[in-house]
């Protein structure tokens, strides 16, 4: 399998959550890469308009990262946690 960032994006987290918008290639990409820089869990959530993220969303642990399914069209994304970076790149998986 084979993921091809278009966008990437760096958010810093804070205990208020942080949201941010893709811009036109972004919302199209059917897929997404997320990477946890640091070390406590981030909580997330995405979807077709704005998002505000709270801890009981999903959840991904410090220092790992995963490619996921987002859906074409979705084009906003909101993240929270005590602290740390998260990487986010939209893009396109192919096998």
């Amino acid at each position: 399998m084979k993921f091809t960032p278009c966008r990437n994006f760096q958010i810093a987290m804070t205990a208020a959550s942080v949201p941010i918008a893709f811009d036109a290639i972004g919302t199209n990409a059917d897929d997404m890469m997320i990477a946890n820089g640091g070390t406590v869990p981030i909580a997330m959530r995405w979807g077709a308009t704005a998002q505000t993220a709270v801890a009981t969303d999903f959840t991904l642990i410090g220092g790992q990262s995963m490619i996921l399914t987002k859906g074409n069209g979705c084009g906003f994304f909101a993240a929270i946690g005590a602290s740390g970076t998260l990487y986010v790149s939209p893009g396109e998986t192919t096998i």
